[in-house]
């Protein structure tokens, strides 16, 4: 059985995003508590201006697909879910790429490597794949779904399925 999903397309200026859902500090304090942080080259931190990056560009097309965790059993199966959707969905970000021009967002950090070359400070092994989610450039993505679609994201917590998750991410131009 197909899996069931939605898509959504939003479409914002950069100057609407920057003064809407730019928050750099809740994202940082977020990716901070994360025990990724600092792991992989698209994670913060980072030894560039955030604003500076975004401002670079006019628009952000952003893509969100809704991903329902349906019958599975467990928090991990649903969790299995999300984690087999997410490299397609990267894929389609970088085909959207190179089909419109601009950059790609992630949904969520790169996993391109199996070990990032970050942890041996060495440069990014695939500079031409690796991409940075909207949280990790400081866009506040749940502020901006709530506003935009009128529903939440959701997380496993404790061992409980949400209902569904999402993958979100975008081009930049």
């Amino acid at each position: 059985m197909a899996e069931k999903k939605e898509s959504f397309k939003i479409e914002l200026t950069v100057d609407e995003f920057l003064s809407n859902y730019f928050d750099p500090e809740l994202t940082d304090s977020r990716c901070r508590a994360c025990s990724g942080y600092a792991q992989t080259w698209s994670c913060p931190g980072f030894d560039f201006s955030l604003r500076d990056y975004w401002k670079q560009f006019s628009t952000y097309t952003i893509y969100v697909e809704r991903l329902y965790t349906g019958d599975a059993a467990t928090a991990e199966e649903a969790e299995e879910k999300l984690h087999r959707e997410k490299p397609v969905f990267n894929k389609k970000m970088l085909e959207l790429e190179k089909s419109c021009g601009g950059k790609a967002l992630y949904a969520q950090e790169c996993e391109e490597c199996s070990r990032c070359a970050r942890l041996d400070g060495k440069p990014c092994r695939f500079p031409g794949i690796m991409r940075y989610s909207i949280e990790s450039l400081g866009g506040n993505a749940a502020k901006l779904i709530e506003d935009k679609l009128g529903f939440e994201l959701l997380w496993s917590q404790n061992g409980s399925i949400p209902e569904y998750y999402l993958l979100i991410g975008g081009i930049l131009q």
